[in-house]
């Protein structure tokens, strides 16, 4: 997958600030070609300001040692790709060879948007996950928690938070994706979506070192089906559930196939809340059933296998916002 790897470049939380702008970053200049700092731009969102701000360094003659944006797929002007429409941008006004953070991303920029406690926000993320590997060396989600007091601490297990996870500690769906993508491997393999509209995509990988999960070898393929943003202020082109047939080779003779999904109906902590009835203040029982409906949980797949070559395939269904992992092994 190139010099940037599916697993590594996707974390969440910090931001890689910079040291300020205008005349007084020039007087930085002899301390960052010294190495005693480390300076780049200021976090900005969308291209514009980060565009100006290269344009300037350079026609200065200011020493850059990376970039930083940030951008989420409510902003105005994101493409049908998302965010990752803002940060193909940034790669392109980023000098050659300097790294680019992407210090904050997440399906939507408003506070209380439900989409941020859902499968949503895990299709989102892996969608510019996918659209930006090779393009950024660093995506932040944003933000670790729901214990979040910029714009005042809510109180209720499920409000709209950008948090990976409730202010009880209960992990969403976006969480339990990045423990997906913890197990799989950073070298891409070739991947056919047939009858996969729009708002389907994925990507395979091999080359997993981990002992657990799915680890231990073989393909993992990873799937979303996530509405298509217009970057306008309209409501976003909605995903609607697809069926399709994934065909891929590497495949061992006699291997195996087990899915583990986030959507509606798997990995759902928040319609567990809801069904409970979206208790304020819950008991340590109910915690522990909201918790319990975060779970990943694996089954097997039926793969069908081309004789005499390393060529299988197998056939889905995907549900809107939803987002599923195919180990093969």
């Amino acid at each position: 997958m190139g010099a940037t790897s599916l697993n590594s470049h996707a974390a969440a939380g910090g931001r890689p600030e910079g040291r300020g702008s205008g005349a007084d970053s020039s007087r930085a200049s002899p301390a960052t070609s010294a190495g005693q700092v480390t300076f780049g731009p200021p976090r900005s969102p969308g291209v514009k300001y980060y565009r100006e701000f290269m344009q300037w360094a350079t026609a200065k003659g200011v020493p850059v040692d990376f970039g930083s944006a940030h951008g989420y797929e409510t902003d105005t002007g994101t493409g049908p790709q998302g965010p990752a429409s803002f940060f193909r941008q940034n790669r392109a006004d980023t000098p050659s060879g300097m790294p680019l953070h992407i210090s904050e991303t997440n399906v939507a920029a408003d506070l209380g948007n439900p989409a941020l406690d859902r499968s949503d926000a895990a299709a989102s993320f892996l969608r510019t996950i996918i659209e930006t590997t090779g393009v950024v060396d660093a995506l932040a989600y944003w933000s670790f928690t729901d214990i979040f007091e910029e714009l005042g601490q809510a109180d209720k297990p499920f409000h709209g938070g950008f948090g990976l996870q409730t202010i009880h500690g209960v992990k969403k769906p976006a969480y339990r994706l990045l423990q997906l993508l913890h197990t799989v491997g950073d070298r891409r393999a070739p991947l056919t979506l047939s009858n996969a509209p729009a708002t389907v995509g994925g990507i395979a990988v091999t080359g997993s070192a981990h002992g657990g999960g799915s680890g231990g070898g073989g393909v993992d393929v990873l799937l979303y089906n996530h509405a298509l943003a217009t970057g306008d202020g309209s409501a976003p082109v909605p995903a609607q559930p697809a069926t399709l047939t994934v065909t891929l080779r590497g495949v061992r003779p006699g291997a195996r196939a087990r899915v583990r999904r986030i959507d509606e109906d798997h990995t759902n902590p928040y319609q567990e809340w809801i069904e409970l009835g979206s208790p304020e203040y819950p008991t340590r029982r109910q915690l522990r059933d909201i918790e319990h409906a975060s779970d990943v949980v694996s089954r097997p797949l039926e793969l069908k296998a081309d004789h005499g070559t390393d060529v299988a395939r197998f056939a889905l269904t995907l549900p809107a916002e939803g987002v599923a992992a195919v180990h093969i092994g």
